[in-house]
């Protein structure tokens, strides 16, 4: 009974140990609170035409520049999907809005990390077209109806 107490002793204390830690201390006078951007406006980039035969997927890593506004205004390349994704993803990257970062509630100016996954579109289905027998006057049916 007393080893029972005891394991249930060291397991409450250990549960509020790490609960005590996983709090932040307040900020002081010296630190500064900093809010991200947020994504406010998406902008679908295109699959390029270049790729549609191979149906290549790729993945375009950027860092966008962000004014005070929230308006992208720089994109630099990362990590390279290939010159015809990597073009299609700063194009789509200049259409982005942000809700911009602040530090102590003031807009700021930001870099932030940003990626765009290209995933090559369905395969549109292919048509046939294949000759209809028309029915002749010798395939039709005479039915009598009564009553």
């Amino acid at each position: 009974m007393h080893r029972l107490r005891f394991i249930a002793a060291a397991a409450l204390a250990l549960c509020a140990t790490r609960a005590a830690h996983a709090q932040d201390a307040p900020p002081t006078a010296n630190e500064h609170t900093l809010t991200p951007p947020k994504l406010t406006t998406a902008s679908q980039p295109e699959y390029p035409a270049s790729k549609l035969e191979s149906g290549e997927s790729a993945e375009v890593g950027l860092v966008l520049t962000l004014d005070a506004a929230g308006v992208v205004t720089d994109v630099a390349v990362a990590s390279s999907g290939g010159s015809d994704f990597d073009q299609s993803a700063i194009a789509a990257a200049q259409q982005l809005r942000f809700q911009p970062a602040t530090r102590d509630g003031e807009a700021v100016p930001a870099k932030i990390p940003f990626r765009i996954r290209f995933e090559a579109p369905p395969a549109l289905p292919v048509l046939r077209a294949e000759a209809v027998r028309r029915a002749e006057p010798e395939d039709s049916l005479d039915i009598d109806v009564e009553g």
